[in-house]
């Protein structure tokens, strides 16, 4: 008899972290030019009946954007996070200066639990299928070549250093695209 028969309890030992099909599955995103400087961006939920990310608290999608401009140059915007939010000295309220300063020896001891504040994450109900993020650039985007990516993260950069995981290991790239921008020639 497997646990699942035994106490009528469906099973949450499937992986999705490190599994970018598995992850790509749940939803799509479709990038819209609004206007000289901000991009439109919808990710809609596909085959996920629940808010994403989900599993561990500290789990977080972000939205990353970057114009590469005709002569060659950058200009990333901050990313988008989706996420659940925490007060208190927990990690979810700590400042990436105090995780780095703590005392690895204490294993926590002087970090009280985290308080959840708010939740940011996608599709938080069915009502709530479409999600809809602008991204405003600090120059004009015209002729530029938009790279926009959805990342999925175990933990943000203080508390992955904190637990040495390395990024490669903490972030899986659910999906990616691409706004082209430039002018073309016929």
């Amino acid at each position: 008899m497997t646990l699942e028969q035994a106490t009528g309890r469906k099973r949450h030992d499937f992986r999705v972290v490190g599994n970018p099909s598995k992850l790509a599955e749940a939803l799509t995103i479709e990038a819209v030019l609004e206007d000289a400087h901000t991009v439109t961006f919808r990710l809609r939920a596909k085959s996920i009946g629940h808010a994403l990310p989900t599993g561990d608290l500290f789990r977080r999608v972000e939205l990353q954007a970057a114009c590469t401009f005709p002569d060659g140059h950058t200009e990333r915007v901050d990313p988008m996070v989706f996420a659940r939010g925490f007060s208190g000295r927990g990690f979810g309220g700590a400042r990436d200066a105090d995780i780095a300063n703590l005392d690895r020896s204490s294993e926590y001891s002087t970090l009280t639990p985290p308080t959840a504040t708010s939740d940011r994450r996608l599709f938080l109900d069915a009502d709530h299928a479409v999600t809809q993020v602008s991204m405003t650039f600090g120059e004009p985007v015209f002729g530029g070549r938009i790279h926009y990516r959805l990342v999925h993260r175990r933990m943000d950069d203080a508390m992955a250093a904190f637990y040495r995981v390395v990024p490669n290991e903490n972030d899986t790239v659910m999906l990616e695209g691409e706004l082209d921008l430039r002018v073309t020639k016929d």
